[in-house]
């Protein structure tokens, strides 16, 4: 399926960090296509309204417990 996503605010990965920028996003079956800029040929076959919201290509995760597998197994015999 061809999504095009418009009006939304694109959380962008830079060498400074991250950065939120107004985009629309184009996707062409699990990929992405394009970002700010339609690819040729490209016609969605959905469009959603993104305004007001949030888009994280390329699922950046926002909320981890990565830290939390060096403590794996750590103080499971105390109580809280």
């Amino acid at each position: 399926m061809n999504l095009h996503i418009e009006n939304g605010t694109v959380l962008l990965d830079s060498e400074d960090g991250y950065h939120p920028e107004r985009l629309d996003l184009y996707i062409q079956g699990n990929r992405i296509a394009g970002i700010g800029r339609c690819p040729d040929g490209f016609v969605p076959e959905k469009t959603i309204d993104a305004a007001n919201q949030l888009i994280i290509p390329g699922l950046i995760n926002c909320h981890t417990h990565t830290y939390m597998s060096v403590f794996r197994n750590l103080a499971d015999d105390l109580s809280f």
